[in-house]
Formats: structure tokens, sequence, C-alpha cells
């Protein structure tokens, strides 16, 4: 057999980035009933990195998600 196991995480990091890449923007309302994850929780980390990007005006962050 061939292949890769995606974790939980593997599998909500993909779909994060999917929406990015296709649809240029994320739900964070969208993501959370998708894995079943708290979302904020979840990207913690990688939503306090996004904001030094928003600063720069390269990402929108709002409370529906990200542009």
């Amino acid at each position: 057999m061939r292949g890769l196991a995606l974790s939980r995480d593997d599998l909500a990091r993909r779909a994060v980035i999917m929406a990015l890449m296709c649809r240029g923007q994320v739900g964070f309302e969208a993501i959370e009933q998708a894995c079943l994850l708290n979302f904020a929780q979840h990207f913690a980390a990688e939503m306090e990195q996004l904001r030094e990007l928003e600063a720069q005006g390269l990402v929108a962050i709002d409370d529906a998600g990200i542009r």
C-alpha cells in the first residue's frame, strides 16, 4: 500500500491552505465545522505570526476569517 496517513492536524491545515490558495480567503466557521476544532485555539501561534503580515497590509484578518 502506498500513500501517507494524514493526521487530523494535517487535514485541517490542508483545508486552510486550499481555501486561501483557491478562494483567496478562509472562513473560520467553515474550518471549525469541517474539521471539528476551535480555529483560534488550534492556530493560535500561526495567527500571531499573521498579525505582522496584517500590519504590513498583506492580509486582512477579521472575526470571520482571513483574506
